[in-house]
Protein backbone atom coordinates (compact mmCIF):
# COMPACT_ATOMS: atom_id res chain seq x y z
CA UNK A 1 0.00 0.00 0.00
CA UNK A 2 3.08 2.68 1.12
CA UNK A 3 4.71 1.46 -2.73
CA UNK A 4 1.33 2.55 -4.26
CA UNK A 5 0.98 5.63 -2.63
CA UNK A 6 4.16 6.42 -3.00
CA UNK A 7 4.04 6.35 -7.09
CA UNK A 8 0.32 7.93 -6.91
CA UNK A 9 2.30 10.90 -5.42
CA UNK A 10 5.61 10.56 -7.64
CA UNK A 11 3.01 10.93 -10.36
CA UNK A 12 1.05 13.79 -8.70
CA UNK A 13 3.80 15.23 -8.35
CA UNK A 14 5.39 14.85 -12.19
CA UNK A 15 2.27 16.36 -13.64
CA UNK A 16 2.61 19.43 -12.09
CA UNK A 17 3.49 22.31 -13.86
CA UNK A 18 5.61 25.57 -13.42
CA UNK A 19 2.82 27.61 -12.14
CA UNK A 20 1.58 25.20 -9.75
CA UNK A 21 5.13 24.87 -8.24
CA UNK A 22 5.36 28.69 -8.05
CA UNK A 23 1.94 28.83 -6.35
CA UNK A 24 3.30 26.98 -3.95
CA UNK A 25 6.83 29.06 -3.11
CA UNK A 26 4.49 31.90 -3.10
CA UNK A 27 2.30 29.97 -0.33
CA UNK A 28 5.52 29.15 1.32
CA UNK A 29 6.36 32.95 0.92
CA UNK A 30 2.74 34.04 2.58
CA UNK A 31 3.66 31.96 5.41
CA UNK A 32 6.60 33.18 6.41
CA UNK A 33 5.52 36.74 6.43
CA UNK A 34 2.30 35.03 8.67
CA UNK A 35 4.79 33.37 10.92
CA UNK A 36 7.49 35.36 11.06
CA UNK A 37 8.43 36.80 14.79
CA UNK A 38 5.08 35.66 15.71
CA UNK A 39 5.36 34.10 19.50
CA UNK A 40 6.85 37.80 20.14
CA UNK A 41 4.60 39.68 18.67
CA UNK A 42 0.95 38.11 18.31
CA UNK A 43 -1.59 40.33 19.29
CA UNK A 44 -3.69 39.14 22.84
CA UNK A 45 -5.52 41.97 24.07
CA UNK A 46 -9.16 42.45 25.21
CA UNK A 47 -10.89 40.48 22.23
CA UNK A 48 -8.49 37.39 22.31
CA UNK A 49 -8.59 37.26 26.52
CA UNK A 50 -12.41 37.26 26.18
CA UNK A 51 -12.76 34.52 23.50
CA UNK A 52 -9.70 32.46 25.55
CA UNK A 53 -11.99 32.85 28.97
CA UNK A 54 -14.69 31.35 27.17
CA UNK A 55 -13.60 29.03 25.04
CA UNK A 56 -11.33 27.30 28.10
CA UNK A 57 -14.26 26.95 30.01
CA UNK A 58 -16.16 24.87 27.34
CA UNK A 59 -13.82 22.04 27.96
CA UNK A 60 -12.48 22.74 31.55
CA UNK A 61 -16.43 23.68 32.93
CA UNK A 62 -18.20 21.56 30.06
CA UNK A 63 -19.81 25.25 29.71
CA UNK A 64 -21.34 24.95 26.02
CA UNK A 65 -21.79 28.48 24.77
CA UNK A 66 -25.02 29.77 22.17
CA UNK A 67 -23.96 33.00 21.27
CA UNK A 68 -20.56 34.41 20.20
CA UNK A 69 -18.61 37.85 20.41
CA UNK A 70 -20.51 40.69 20.68
CA UNK A 71 -20.34 43.31 18.36
CA UNK A 72 -18.79 46.88 18.81
CA UNK A 73 -21.38 48.75 16.81
CA UNK A 74 -25.39 48.18 18.09
CA UNK A 75 -24.42 45.92 20.75
CA UNK A 76 -25.39 42.47 19.33
CA UNK A 77 -23.92 39.19 19.63
CA UNK A 78 -22.47 36.99 16.98
CA UNK A 79 -23.05 33.17 16.67
CA UNK A 80 -20.90 30.72 17.67
CA UNK A 81 -18.52 29.93 14.71
CA UNK A 82 -15.40 31.13 15.96
CA UNK A 83 -16.00 29.66 19.07
CA UNK A 84 -16.04 25.93 18.27
CA UNK A 85 -13.31 26.28 15.29
CA UNK A 86 -10.69 27.56 18.64
CA UNK A 87 -12.03 24.86 20.98
CA UNK A 88 -9.80 21.93 19.44
CA UNK A 89 -6.75 23.94 18.94
CA UNK A 90 -6.59 26.27 22.49
CA UNK A 91 -7.41 22.29 23.82
CA UNK A 92 -4.69 21.01 22.30
CA UNK A 93 -2.09 24.28 23.45
CA UNK A 94 -3.66 25.02 26.52
CA UNK A 95 -3.06 26.49 28.99
CA UNK A 96 -0.97 28.48 25.89
CA UNK A 97 -3.32 30.52 23.95
CA UNK A 98 -1.25 30.33 20.59
CA UNK A 99 -3.40 27.23 19.45
CA UNK A 100 -5.99 29.55 17.77
CA UNK A 101 -3.31 31.89 16.34
CA UNK A 102 -1.42 28.78 14.38
CA UNK A 103 -5.29 27.28 13.32
CA UNK A 104 -5.76 31.15 11.73
CA UNK A 105 -2.57 31.21 10.23
CA UNK A 106 -3.13 27.75 8.32
CA UNK A 107 -6.48 28.89 7.03
CA UNK A 108 -5.26 32.01 5.42
CA UNK A 109 -2.30 30.19 4.16
CA UNK A 110 -4.45 27.24 2.61
CA UNK A 111 -6.82 30.98 1.12
CA UNK A 112 -3.82 31.90 -0.51
CA UNK A 113 -3.00 28.53 -2.26
CA UNK A 114 -6.71 28.00 -2.55
CA UNK A 115 -7.12 31.67 -4.77
CA UNK A 116 -4.29 30.31 -6.82
CA UNK A 117 -6.53 27.46 -8.01
CA UNK A 118 -10.00 29.54 -7.99
CA UNK A 119 -8.22 32.08 -10.57
CA UNK A 120 -7.02 28.90 -12.29
CA UNK A 121 -10.13 27.22 -12.52
CA UNK A 122 -12.45 31.14 -13.38
CA UNK A 123 -9.67 32.71 -15.15
CA UNK A 124 -6.25 31.16 -16.34
CA UNK A 125 -3.52 29.88 -13.99
CA UNK A 126 -1.23 33.43 -14.78
CA UNK A 127 -4.16 35.01 -12.93
CA UNK A 128 -4.66 32.55 -10.84
CA UNK A 129 -0.65 33.16 -9.69
CA UNK A 130 -0.85 36.68 -9.85
CA UNK A 131 -3.75 36.70 -7.18
CA UNK A 132 -2.12 34.51 -4.90
CA UNK A 133 1.16 36.80 -5.12
CA UNK A 134 -0.73 39.82 -4.19
CA UNK A 135 -2.80 38.25 -1.79
CA UNK A 136 0.39 36.53 -0.08
CA UNK A 137 2.22 39.67 0.56
CA UNK A 138 -0.90 42.24 1.11
CA UNK A 139 -0.29 44.03 4.23
CA UNK A 140 -4.29 43.49 5.72
CA UNK A 141 -4.39 40.16 4.49
CA UNK A 142 -1.25 39.59 6.75
CA UNK A 143 -2.29 41.53 9.73
CA UNK A 144 -5.34 39.39 9.85
CA UNK A 145 -3.76 36.39 9.79
CA UNK A 146 -1.21 36.39 12.62
CA UNK A 147 -3.60 36.80 15.67
CA UNK A 148 -6.86 34.94 16.81
CA UNK A 149 -9.84 36.82 15.63
CA UNK A 150 -13.64 36.15 14.41
CA UNK A 151 -12.83 38.48 11.84
CA UNK A 152 -9.42 36.67 10.38
CA UNK A 153 -11.47 33.49 9.11
CA UNK A 154 -13.72 35.84 6.77
CA UNK A 155 -10.59 35.56 3.98
CA UNK A 156 -10.62 31.70 3.84
CA UNK A 157 -14.63 31.36 3.90
CA UNK A 158 -14.80 34.23 1.01
CA UNK A 159 -11.87 32.38 -1.52
CA UNK A 160 -14.45 29.54 -1.03
CA UNK A 161 -17.28 31.73 -1.24
CA UNK A 162 -16.20 33.22 -4.67
CA UNK A 163 -15.29 29.38 -5.84
CA UNK A 164 -18.58 28.00 -5.22
CA UNK A 165 -20.60 31.03 -6.45
CA UNK A 166 -18.80 30.64 -9.72
CA UNK A 167 -19.57 26.56 -9.42
CA UNK A 168 -23.04 27.39 -9.00
CA UNK A 169 -23.22 29.80 -12.18
CA UNK A 170 -23.21 26.53 -13.97
CA UNK A 171 -25.06 23.86 -11.71
CA UNK A 172 -27.74 24.86 -9.32
CA UNK A 173 -26.07 22.18 -6.74
CA UNK A 174 -23.57 24.77 -5.40
CA UNK A 175 -25.98 26.98 -3.97
CA UNK A 176 -26.05 25.20 -0.79
CA UNK A 177 -22.14 25.74 -0.50
CA UNK A 178 -22.64 29.27 -1.36
CA UNK A 179 -25.42 29.40 1.49
CA UNK A 180 -23.21 27.50 4.43
CA UNK A 181 -19.86 29.95 3.27
CA UNK A 182 -22.80 32.79 3.86
CA UNK A 183 -23.90 31.51 7.20
CA UNK A 184 -20.43 30.93 8.39
CA UNK A 185 -19.60 34.32 7.38
CA UNK A 186 -22.45 36.33 9.40
CA UNK A 187 -20.89 34.42 12.36
CA UNK A 188 -17.63 35.91 11.67
CA UNK A 189 -19.01 39.87 11.55
CA UNK A 190 -22.18 41.01 10.59
CA UNK A 191 -20.87 43.46 8.11
CA UNK A 192 -20.34 40.17 5.66
CA UNK A 193 -23.83 40.72 5.11
CA UNK A 194 -22.85 42.48 2.12
CA UNK A 195 -21.35 39.24 1.02
CA UNK A 196 -24.61 38.08 1.51
CA UNK A 197 -25.87 41.01 -0.99
CA UNK A 198 -23.59 40.20 -3.85
CA UNK A 199 -24.12 36.50 -3.53
CA UNK A 200 -27.80 37.55 -3.48
CA UNK A 201 -27.44 39.50 -6.81
CA UNK A 202 -25.39 36.74 -8.35
CA UNK A 203 -28.42 34.23 -7.77
CA UNK A 204 -30.55 36.93 -9.82
CA UNK A 205 -28.63 37.23 -12.55
CA UNK A 206 -27.58 33.56 -12.79
CA UNK A 207 -31.13 33.41 -12.74
CA UNK A 208 -32.20 35.16 -15.34
CA UNK A 209 -30.02 34.26 -17.67
CA UNK A 210 -30.27 30.75 -17.77
CA UNK A 211 -33.99 31.45 -17.93
CA UNK A 212 -33.29 34.02 -20.94
CA UNK A 213 -31.05 31.19 -22.66
CA UNK A 214 -33.44 27.61 -22.15
CA UNK A 215 -36.35 27.32 -24.54
CA UNK A 216 -39.56 28.13 -22.70
CA UNK A 217 -40.40 24.18 -22.42
CA UNK A 218 -37.40 23.67 -20.36
CA UNK A 219 -37.59 26.89 -17.92
CA UNK A 220 -39.71 25.42 -15.15
CA UNK A 221 -37.06 22.71 -15.14
CA UNK A 222 -34.72 24.78 -14.68
CA UNK A 223 -36.23 27.23 -12.12
CA UNK A 224 -37.40 24.57 -9.80
CA UNK A 225 -33.81 23.50 -9.70
CA UNK A 226 -31.82 26.73 -8.48
CA UNK A 227 -34.57 27.03 -6.45
CA UNK A 228 -34.61 23.64 -4.88
CA UNK A 229 -31.22 23.92 -3.91
CA UNK A 230 -31.14 27.60 -2.70
CA UNK A 231 -34.51 26.67 -0.28
CA UNK A 232 -31.83 23.34 0.99
CA UNK A 233 -28.97 26.15 1.42
CA UNK A 234 -31.36 28.39 2.97
CA UNK A 235 -32.95 26.14 5.30
CA UNK A 236 -28.94 25.18 6.30
CA UNK A 237 -28.55 29.11 6.66
CA UNK A 238 -31.70 29.35 9.07
CA UNK A 239 -30.25 26.03 11.32
CA UNK A 240 -27.29 27.32 11.34
CA UNK A 241 -29.07 30.63 13.73
CA UNK A 242 -30.41 28.23 15.85
CA UNK A 243 -28.54 29.14 18.84
CA UNK A 244 -29.13 32.92 18.24
CA UNK A 245 -32.63 31.73 18.02
CA UNK A 246 -32.51 29.97 21.49
CA UNK A 247 -30.68 32.98 23.20
CA UNK A 248 -33.68 35.64 21.79
CA UNK A 249 -35.92 33.40 23.25
CA UNK A 250 -34.58 33.64 26.33
CA UNK A 251 -33.70 37.10 26.58
CA UNK A 252 -36.74 38.41 24.70
CA UNK A 253 -35.32 39.00 21.36
CA UNK A 254 -32.62 41.04 22.65
CA UNK A 255 -30.43 40.54 19.40
CA UNK A 256 -33.26 40.86 17.24
CA UNK A 257 -34.05 44.01 18.52
CA UNK A 258 -30.46 45.29 18.26
CA UNK A 259 -30.36 43.83 14.94
CA UNK A 260 -33.52 46.23 13.71
CA UNK A 261 -32.35 49.05 15.27
CA UNK A 262 -28.98 49.13 13.78
CA UNK A 263 -30.56 48.61 10.23
CA UNK A 264 -32.75 51.28 10.79
CA UNK A 265 -30.81 53.40 12.06
CA UNK A 266 -30.12 56.71 9.87
CA UNK A 267 -27.31 57.35 11.80
CA UNK A 268 -25.90 53.99 10.82
CA UNK A 269 -27.46 53.57 7.22
CA UNK A 270 -28.93 56.81 5.77
CA UNK A 271 -28.07 60.47 5.40
CA UNK A 272 -29.99 62.89 7.18
CA UNK A 273 -29.96 65.82 4.74
CA UNK A 274 -31.97 66.58 1.26
CA UNK A 275 -32.00 64.39 -1.59
CA UNK A 276 -29.98 66.14 -3.39
CA UNK A 277 -27.04 66.27 -1.24
CA UNK A 278 -27.56 62.81 0.08
CA UNK A 279 -26.98 62.17 -3.70
CA UNK A 280 -23.93 64.24 -3.51
CA UNK A 281 -22.63 62.49 -0.12
CA UNK A 282 -23.28 59.08 -1.26
CA UNK A 283 -21.56 59.20 -4.22
CA UNK A 284 -18.85 60.58 -2.05
CA UNK A 285 -18.88 58.06 0.48
CA UNK A 286 -19.08 55.58 -2.88
CA UNK A 287 -15.61 57.19 -4.38
CA UNK A 288 -13.84 56.84 -0.88
CA UNK A 289 -14.89 53.50 0.06
CA UNK A 290 -13.81 52.01 -3.22
CA UNK A 291 -10.86 54.13 -2.98
CA UNK A 292 -10.01 52.58 0.32
CA UNK A 293 -10.79 48.71 -0.79
CA UNK A 294 -8.70 48.76 -4.11
CA UNK A 295 -5.91 51.40 -3.33
CA UNK A 296 -5.49 52.30 -0.04
CA UNK A 297 -5.03 49.43 1.72
CA UNK A 298 -2.11 48.43 -0.37
CA UNK A 299 -0.95 51.49 -1.85
CA UNK A 300 -0.85 54.19 0.55
CA UNK A 301 -2.92 57.41 1.57
CA UNK A 302 -2.21 59.76 -1.76
CA UNK A 303 -5.92 60.47 -2.66
CA UNK A 304 -5.00 62.16 -6.28
CA UNK A 305 -3.17 58.74 -7.90
CA UNK A 306 -5.95 56.30 -5.45
CA UNK A 307 -8.61 58.02 -7.76
CA UNK A 308 -6.85 57.49 -11.14
CA UNK A 309 -5.77 53.88 -10.08
CA UNK A 310 -9.81 53.55 -9.37
CA UNK A 311 -10.92 54.41 -12.42
CA UNK A 312 -8.26 53.07 -14.21
CA UNK A 313 -9.20 49.56 -12.33
CA UNK A 314 -13.22 49.43 -13.31
CA UNK A 315 -12.78 51.17 -16.74
CA UNK A 316 -9.65 47.71 -17.44
CA UNK A 317 -12.12 45.67 -15.93
CA UNK A 318 -15.15 47.03 -17.95
CA UNK A 319 -12.94 47.08 -21.17
CA UNK A 320 -12.32 43.20 -20.41
CA UNK A 321 -15.67 42.20 -20.00
CA UNK A 322 -16.84 44.10 -23.22
CA UNK A 323 -14.21 41.63 -24.85
CA UNK A 324 -15.11 38.19 -23.01
CA UNK A 325 -17.28 36.11 -24.68
CA UNK A 326 -20.46 35.37 -23.45
CA UNK A 327 -19.39 32.13 -22.20
CA UNK A 328 -16.59 33.27 -20.34
CA UNK A 329 -17.96 36.24 -18.13
CA UNK A 330 -19.32 34.66 -15.37
CA UNK A 331 -15.66 34.55 -13.65
CA UNK A 332 -15.43 38.57 -14.17
CA UNK A 333 -19.11 38.95 -13.76
CA UNK A 334 -19.41 37.38 -10.37
CA UNK A 335 -16.10 39.35 -9.23
CA UNK A 336 -17.75 42.57 -9.94
CA UNK A 337 -21.05 41.82 -8.02
CA UNK A 338 -18.96 41.16 -4.79
CA UNK A 339 -16.84 43.83 -5.81
CA UNK A 340 -19.26 47.13 -6.58
CA UNK A 341 -21.92 45.57 -3.64
CA UNK A 342 -19.38 45.42 -1.53
CA UNK A 343 -18.17 49.57 -2.61
CA UNK A 344 -21.67 50.38 -2.26
CA UNK A 345 -22.97 48.64 0.90
CA UNK A 346 -19.80 50.26 2.57
CA UNK A 347 -20.76 53.53 1.57
CA UNK A 348 -23.96 53.55 2.75
CA UNK A 349 -22.64 52.54 6.69
CA UNK A 350 -22.47 55.62 8.55
CA UNK A 351 -19.32 54.24 10.85
CA UNK A 352 -15.85 53.75 10.21
CA UNK A 353 -15.02 50.97 8.18
CA UNK A 354 -11.79 49.47 10.13
CA UNK A 355 -10.11 47.12 8.08
CA UNK A 356 -11.07 44.15 9.08
CA UNK A 357 -14.98 44.48 8.49
CA UNK A 358 -13.88 44.31 5.08
CA UNK A 359 -11.71 41.14 5.37
CA UNK A 360 -13.83 39.18 3.03
CA UNK A 361 -13.45 41.45 0.11
CA UNK A 362 -9.15 41.16 0.26
CA UNK A 363 -9.04 37.76 -1.92
CA UNK A 364 -11.67 40.14 -4.51
CA UNK A 365 -9.62 43.14 -4.63
CA UNK A 366 -6.50 40.35 -5.41
CA UNK A 367 -8.34 38.93 -8.17
CA UNK A 368 -9.24 42.03 -9.62
CA UNK A 369 -5.64 43.41 -9.79
CA UNK A 370 -4.58 40.28 -11.20
CA UNK A 371 -7.45 40.45 -13.90
CA UNK A 372 -6.74 43.98 -15.07
CA UNK A 373 -2.90 43.51 -15.39
CA UNK A 374 -4.03 40.01 -17.59
CA UNK A 375 -6.29 42.46 -19.69
CA UNK A 376 -3.75 44.51 -21.05
CA UNK A 377 -2.40 44.04 -24.50
CA UNK A 378 0.16 43.69 -26.13
CA UNK A 379 2.40 41.88 -24.20
CA UNK A 380 5.11 44.25 -23.98
CA UNK A 381 2.76 46.84 -22.40
CA UNK A 382 1.40 44.10 -20.15
CA UNK A 383 5.09 43.00 -18.77
CA UNK A 384 6.46 46.55 -18.66
CA UNK A 385 3.10 47.75 -16.86
CA UNK A 386 2.82 44.74 -14.58
CA UNK A 387 6.35 45.50 -13.19
CA UNK A 388 5.96 48.94 -12.55
CA UNK A 389 2.40 47.39 -10.74
CA UNK A 390 4.42 44.81 -8.48
CA UNK A 391 7.40 47.19 -8.03
CA UNK A 392 5.15 49.59 -6.12
CA UNK A 393 2.75 46.87 -4.25
CA UNK A 394 6.01 45.33 -2.96
CA UNK A 395 7.62 48.60 -1.92
CA UNK A 396 4.56 49.64 -0.07
CA UNK A 397 3.64 46.61 1.40
CA UNK A 398 7.03 45.33 2.77
CA UNK A 399 7.33 48.34 4.65
CA UNK A 400 4.29 47.83 6.43
CA UNK A 401 5.06 44.41 7.57
CA UNK A 402 4.00 43.66 11.25
CA UNK A 403 7.42 42.90 12.27
CA UNK A 404 7.93 44.90 15.22
CA UNK A 405 7.71 43.40 18.56
CA UNK A 406 4.36 43.75 20.43
CA UNK A 407 4.37 42.03 23.86
CA UNK A 408 0.96 41.99 24.78
CA UNK A 409 0.71 38.11 25.31
CA UNK A 410 3.75 37.98 27.21
CA UNK A 411 3.41 40.74 29.22
CA UNK A 412 -0.35 39.71 29.98
CA UNK A 413 1.33 36.03 31.10
CA UNK A 414 4.09 37.80 33.55
CA UNK A 415 1.73 40.55 35.11
CA UNK A 416 -0.77 37.18 35.62
CA UNK A 417 1.91 35.59 37.43
CA UNK A 418 3.21 38.47 39.48
CA UNK A 419 -0.42 39.02 40.42
CA UNK A 420 -0.64 35.46 41.58
CA UNK A 421 2.60 36.39 44.19
CA UNK A 422 0.57 39.44 45.51
CA UNK A 423 -2.32 37.54 46.04
CA UNK A 424 -1.23 34.83 47.93
CA UNK A 425 -3.08 33.63 50.74
CA UNK A 426 -4.68 36.97 50.69
CA UNK A 427 -8.29 35.64 50.23
CA UNK A 428 -10.79 36.34 47.13
CA UNK A 429 -9.23 39.23 44.41
CA UNK A 430 -10.20 41.13 41.77
CA UNK A 431 -8.84 42.93 39.05
CA UNK A 432 -9.65 46.38 36.70
CA UNK A 433 -7.26 47.65 34.00
CA UNK A 434 -6.47 50.97 33.26
CA UNK A 435 -5.65 51.33 29.47
CA UNK A 436 -6.07 53.16 26.00
CA UNK A 437 -8.37 49.68 24.99
CA UNK A 438 -10.83 50.99 27.68
CA UNK A 439 -11.03 47.14 28.60
CA UNK A 440 -11.53 47.55 32.24
CA UNK A 441 -11.95 43.64 33.17
CA UNK A 442 -8.61 42.99 32.08
CA UNK A 443 -10.10 39.89 29.80
CA UNK A 444 -6.29 39.19 28.54
CA UNK A 445 -4.85 39.27 32.40
CA UNK A 446 -7.99 37.10 33.61
CA UNK A 447 -7.15 34.84 30.94
CA UNK A 448 -3.91 33.72 32.27
CA UNK A 449 -4.88 33.83 36.04
CA UNK A 450 -7.30 31.72 35.28
CA UNK A 451 -5.10 28.87 34.46
CA UNK A 452 -3.75 29.33 38.00
CA UNK A 453 -5.66 27.92 40.79
CA UNK A 454 -6.11 31.46 42.34
CA UNK A 455 -8.06 33.15 40.16
CA UNK A 456 -9.96 36.82 40.41
CA UNK A 457 -13.78 36.19 40.93
CA UNK A 458 -16.35 36.85 38.28
CA UNK A 459 -16.98 39.93 36.78
CA UNK A 460 -20.62 39.89 38.04
CA UNK A 461 -18.89 38.89 41.77
CA UNK A 462 -16.70 41.71 42.22
CA UNK A 463 -18.58 42.44 45.69
CA UNK A 464 -17.05 39.70 47.13
CA UNK A 465 -13.64 40.60 46.69
CA UNK A 466 -11.30 41.64 49.57
CA UNK A 467 -8.64 42.48 47.44
CA UNK A 468 -8.80 44.87 44.50
CA UNK A 469 -5.69 44.96 42.27
CA UNK A 470 -5.29 47.80 40.08
CA UNK A 471 -3.55 47.12 36.75
CA UNK A 472 -2.25 50.60 34.99
CA UNK A 473 -1.07 50.66 31.71
CA UNK A 474 -1.40 53.95 31.40
CA UNK A 475 1.01 54.81 34.43
CA UNK A 476 -0.61 57.71 35.69
CA UNK A 477 -1.37 57.13 39.40
CA UNK A 478 -3.75 59.73 40.01
CA UNK A 479 -5.75 57.75 37.47
CA UNK A 480 -6.67 55.55 39.80
CA UNK A 481 -8.25 58.11 42.91
CA UNK A 482 -10.15 59.95 40.23
CA UNK A 483 -11.64 57.33 37.95
CA UNK A 484 -15.15 56.58 37.73
CA UNK A 485 -15.04 52.70 37.57
CA UNK A 486 -17.66 51.31 39.46
CA UNK A 487 -15.83 48.47 40.49
CA UNK A 488 -12.83 50.48 41.89
CA UNK A 489 -15.66 53.32 43.23
CA UNK A 490 -17.45 50.86 45.07
CA UNK A 491 -14.40 49.22 46.56
CA UNK A 492 -14.80 49.65 50.16
CA UNK A 493 -11.35 50.82 50.62
CA UNK A 494 -9.59 52.82 48.11
CA UNK A 495 -6.45 53.35 49.79
CA UNK A 496 -3.70 52.21 47.91
CA UNK A 497 -1.94 49.30 50.17
CA UNK A 498 0.79 48.41 47.72
CA UNK A 499 2.89 49.46 44.57
CA UNK A 500 4.61 47.01 42.08
CA UNK A 501 5.94 47.77 38.86
CA UNK A 502 6.36 45.37 36.41
CA UNK A 503 9.95 45.91 34.10
CA UNK A 504 8.52 46.95 30.52
CA UNK A 505 5.30 46.52 31.37
CA UNK A 506 1.91 47.73 33.99
CA UNK A 507 1.80 49.48 37.29
CA UNK A 508 0.01 47.44 39.78
CA UNK A 509 -1.98 49.12 42.71
CA UNK A 510 -3.19 46.35 45.82
CA UNK A 511 -6.44 47.80 47.44
CA UNK A 512 -7.68 46.05 50.13
CA UNK A 513 -9.90 45.48 53.29
CA UNK A 514 -7.47 42.97 54.79
CA UNK A 515 -4.73 44.41 57.50
CA UNK A 516 -1.30 42.61 56.45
Amino acid sequence: MALINSKKIQRFLKTRNKYWWLAIIITLIALFVRVYRLPSNVMFQGDQGRDALIVSKIFKEKDLVFIGPVTSVGNMYLGPFYYYFMLPFLWLSYPSPMGPVYAVVLANILAVFGLYLVGKKMFDEKTGLLAAFFFALSVPAVIYSRFSWNPNLAQVISVLLIYLTWKAWKNAKYWIGVLICLAILIQLHYLTLLAATGAGVCWLVNLLLKLQKTKAKKRKKIFWQILKSSLIGGGIFLLSLTPLVLFDIKHQGLNAKAFLNLISDTENFAHSQTSFEKIVMTFKETEGRAMHILAELNFGTSRLFNRFFVLTIFALLIWQFTKLKNKDKSGLLIILIYLITGIIGTATYQHTIFDHYIAYLFPVTALVYAICLRSLKPKIIQISVSLVFITTFLFYNLSQMPFKPNYSMQTAKKTAAFIQQVVHNKGLYNIVLLSESKDIYGLSYRYFLSTYGHKPVAVENHHQADNLIVIDELHNPGQIAQTDIYEIVVFPDRTIKEKYEIPNGPNLYLLTTNNF
